[in-house]
């Protein structure tokens, strides 16, 4: 039985020997309001129906944790899940391993609030860990994982770190040159053949300290638009006014549109929900591009590169 009343009932089987049973129900996941009664017949006629059963959602979806788990890691801090519903990503920006790039040591803690990111795949019904995920130049309190998305068949991955603090600006700049405090960045990842590789180390193009670009990040269906949110983005003099970087990608190669700011001033704002804080890019044939800011008292929509009040 579920919302819509009791459904048909199911011969499960016949000529039972003794008083025992067995029968797994294996859609459980489709009907998660679902509950089940059993009832046991013979060629009298049918017994009353048990009391209704509720599935179990741990046992029909799973329970995902990390392959190296520890204490105070912040697992699940950030999630997405590809459009199919097969490819599951999980940040854990504390996460503390020194290892860089893809499936490293993940033993030790050498590394504190470096961040991590994992990602898990099903295949029949069967969830597994595929890969696990590190910055290519892995820092002490990067925050790797702040941020998270995946494109809609889960082949394309971008993930933030807030944290981080190289000093590079735009696209696959110098990653050793680290010292300025929490500027920020956003890696890119791809899959091929169930492999991954870092596609792309991304900065905003007028990168500074405090920025912290990459505490929201979005990506279009097709993998080929991507939103990045800077929270303490300084603009025209005012500091951390906030701030959204649109990226594209052609022909594997990704490039910085336009950067967009909220429609009015936000100084003032900065102890409240500042708007790109979170993103979301509206999946309309992978081109259109929509940035959405949210505040307590405004609402500002921007399409490309023309912003209008709403």
């Amino acid at each position: 039985m579920d919302g819509t009343g009791a459904g048909a009932e199911t011969l499960v089987g016949t000529g039972v020997a003794g008083n025992r049973y067995n029968y797994a129900i294996r859609s459980l996941h489709d009907r998660l309001n679902a509950t089940y009664t059993v009832k046991a017949c013979n060629t009298a006629g049918c017994g009353p129906a048990s009391a209704p059963l509720a599935m179990n959602a741990n046992l029909a979806i799973g329970y995902i944790k990390a392959s190296n788990p520890d204490r105070a890691d912040h697992f699940a801090e950030s999630m997405a899940v590809s459009e199919d519903g097969n490819t599951l990503v999980v940040g854990a920006t504390a996460e503390a391993s020194n290892a860089a790039g893809v499936n490293g040591d993940q033993t030790n803690n050498a590394l504190r609030g470096a961040g991590a990111v994992y990602v898990f795949t099903r295949s029949a019904g069967v969830w597994a860990q595929q890969a696990y995920l590190k910055a290519s130049n892995p820092m002490k309190d990067a925050k790797f994982g702040s941020s998270v998305s995946v494109s809609a068949d889960g082949n394309t991955l971008a993930v933030g770190a807030s944290g981080e603090g190289g000093e590079s600006q735009g696209i696959n700049g110098d990653q050793s040159n680290v010292g300025t405090s929490y500027p920020g960045a956003v890696y890119v990842f791809s899959r091929s053949g169930g492999a991954w590789a870092q596609e792309a180390y991304v900065k905003a193009s007028n990168s500074k300290v405090g920025f912290k670009f990459g505490s929201a990040v979005a990506l279009s269906s097709n993998g080929n638009v991507m939103a990045v949110g800077a929270p303490g983005a300084s603009v025209s003099g005012n500091t951390s006014l906030g701030a959204a970087y649109v990226f594209t990608r052609t022909s594997g190669t990704w490039a910085e549109q336009t950067f967009l700011i909220p429609s009015q001033d936000w100084a003032g704002h900065r102890h409240r929900r500042r708007p790109d804080r979170q993103l979301g890019l509206e999946r309309r044939r992978g081109v259109c591009v929509y940035a959405f800011w949210h505040c307590l008292d405004a609402v500002s929509l921007c399409e490309g590169e023309q912003c209008r009040g709403a």
